[in-house]
């Protein structure tokens, strides 16, 4: 996973960490020293997300303990002094209540930096079993699926960390063929730059391109090297949507990688996921998805992102309080994790109870105050309460970190029409129409925006645009709000139901 082993044999998830994390901050040791606990959360945090380099006593002296910017270490030693106590309740921990736990953090003496290993006798979240879980080198950034927000540097790290937990399955014994697993780090390392990052002027980025090249390589080096398989599956998933590219191509093989992951070891959970994503959000085969989520999800609850697509799918096919249970149950595991939150907002919305989205989505920038991602329910839940200034706001303040933010800019164009600035919404439209023609399908997002300026024909006229091209985001026209003033249309009706969804199955809060 872009890493090397902090230990011979011995491998641990991002997911486990932060599991582990929790663990150690509700010990009496550390639940009672606020302060030792902060400095755990920050220093585990930063590294997960990549930052080890940022790791300075400097930083730490103002993140952590509000010192001002003159902080001077050779004057104030507080930080020397919180860390060695860290080390001590550390090492006390695992000496008594934590000599049983699956992951060991160590803040190694001379370092603020912490390690993540497994502990002898059993792998993270697989007690007593002897099976190896990818690695996480504390200064390189986790990898993972379908980071859509705009902090990117930063979101690459949280969005993109997926593929820690979705292709944390079993190295066949003595590894993998040397070439292929080099090829396969290297895509995940290219990955993990977030492959919608890398624009290209037309068409897929050259991030997502070398990727997939790599991940050929690595299968084609070791046909059974199955975590590959399911990286694989997940770089054409991304792919479908370029301009310039064959999205039945990439859609077959997509597929055919995702079933290769799953007949070669169907135990691992990232294959079914693969699989899932693939007949959710390219076929539309909805029992079908549903079955390889709960498979992906039997294999490891932890698996963030089979959670969020599944809760997903549970909404568009109107079992809105089923996805809210199910990611209520997937936080109570996986408390830190900002995804977890935001998708709770998004189905806070569905409910029509824009109080508790906003607590939701307040609790995502909690986790992490970049995750921009959650300040579109936010701005929804605003503008569902009335207040259509702090909504604006929300949304230009993500546009102002990437104008190209395909959430946002359709969320602010729909508002400025509704707030009768249709000058200003329009230059939005056109922007998505550029985005459209020249990167990826943005059929959808065109259609939001014509919503908000009353056009009903242009917007199912684009909607069809979006059905017709397979957009992967046309199954959320049916939980869609801005839609509403679409749903009596017959021919709205029509485009949901040969996508095989029921248009009846949600009724959208008034």
């Amino acid at each position: 996973m872009g890493s090397v082993s902090l230990t011979p044999e011995l491998h641990v998830s991002r997911e486990d960490v932060l599991a582990q994390l929790e663990a150690i901050l509700a010990d009496r040791r550390f639940a009672s020293a606020e302060r030792n606990a902060k400095f755990l959360r920050y220093v585990v945090e930063r590294t997960l997300e990549g930052k080890s380099g940022e790791i300075k006593e400097t930083v730490i002296a103002g993140e952590v303990y509000g010192r001002a910017s003159d902080y001077d270490p050779k004057t104030d030693s507080i930080v020397r002094v919180e860390a060695s106590r860290l080390r001590q309740k550390l090492r006390r921990y695992y000496e008594n209540e934590g000599r049983s736990a699956p992951v060991r953090i160590h803040l190694p003496s001379g370092s603020y930096v912490p390690h993540f290993e497994a502990s002898p006798g059993g792998v993270a979240g697989e007690p007593g079993l002897a099976r190896p879980k990818p690695v996480l080198e504390p200064a390189s950034p986790p990898v993972g699926r379908r980071g859509r927000t705009l902090a990117w540097t930063t979101v690459a790290v949280v969005m993109l960390a997926v593929l820690s937990i979705r292709v944390a399955g079993a190295w066949r014994s003595g590894g993998p063929h040397p070439e292929a697993a080099a090829s396969f780090q290297e895509a995940v390392a290219l990955m993990a730059q977030d492959p919608h990052v890398g624009q290209a002027e037309r068409g897929a980025p050259p991030t997502l391109l070398r990727a997939i090249e790599r991940l050929e390589l690595a299968v084609a080096k070791d046909p059974g090297f199955a975590r590959a398989w399911a990286t694989l599956a997940e770089a054409y998933e991304y792919a479908f949507a370029y301009v310039g590219r064959d999205p039945g191509e990439d859609a077959r093989r997509a597929e055919a990688a995702a079933r290769r992951a799953v007949a070669i070891d169907p135990d691992l959970s990232a294959g079914h996921h693969m699989l899932g994503l693939i007949q959710m959000m390219i076929k539309w085969d909805f029992p079908a998805a549903e079955i390889s989520y709960r498979r992906a999800l039997e294999l490891d609850p932890r698996n963030v992102y089979a959670a969020v697509e599944y809760a997903d799918l549970l909404r568009e096919t109107g079992r809105a309080t089923q996805a809210a249970e199910l990611i209520r149950r997937s936080r109570a595991l996986l408390p830190a994790l900002p995804p977890l939150a935001w998708k709770e907002a998004e189905i806070h919305l569905d409910l029509g109870h824009p109080d508790a989205a906003i607590t939701a989505a307040n609790a995502a920038l909690q986790l992490k105050r970049t995750y921009t991602r959650a300040y579109i329910p936010l701005g929804m839940a605003e503008e569902m309460k009335g207040d259509t200034t702090s909504a604006l706001a929300r949304y230009e303040y993500v546009l102002s970190l990437d104008p190209f933010d395909r959430r946002a800019l359709p969320a602010y164009g729909y508002l400025l029409a509704r707030a009768g600035q249709t000058a200003r919404a329009m230059q939005v439209l056109e922007r998505l129409k550029l985005m459209n023609a020249i990167r990826r399908n943005c059929a959808f997002q065109v259609a939001v925006v014509y919503a908000g300026l009353g056009d009903h024909e242009r917007a199912l006229d684009w909607l069809e645009r979006a059905w017709r091209t397979r957009q992967v985001h046309f199954p959320f026209a049916v939980v869609e709000p801005r839609f509403r003033c679409l749903r009596d249309e017959p021919r709205f009706q029509r485009l949901l139901s040969q996508a095989g969804l029921d248009p009846r199955a949600f009724q959208p809060a008034a």
